[in-house]
């Protein structure tokens, strides 16, 4: 599995961004995120993170998700 599209609205200094991959893109390989401290970098993960294991289980993992 692959990851082709992350979109987030509302989350911290996020009011909407959307990061995607062309049809063209190959996924597999290294991505890194670059950015300065506080920038959002750790955010972005996390994001990705709910959005592919789920709201419910996301909450099991008891993780603080509100700072």
């Amino acid at each position: 599995m692959y990851i082709r599209k992350i979109s987030i609205s509302n989350i911290k200094a996020f009011k909407k961004f959307e990061w995607a991959l062309d049809d063209d893109d190959k996924p597999q390989g290294w991505h890194v995120l670059l950015g300065d401290n506080g920038s959002g970098k750790s955010t972005l993960i996390r994001t990705a993170a709910v959005g592919l294991i789920g709201v419910e289980d996301a909450l099991k993992t008891r993780v603080p998700f509100e700072t």
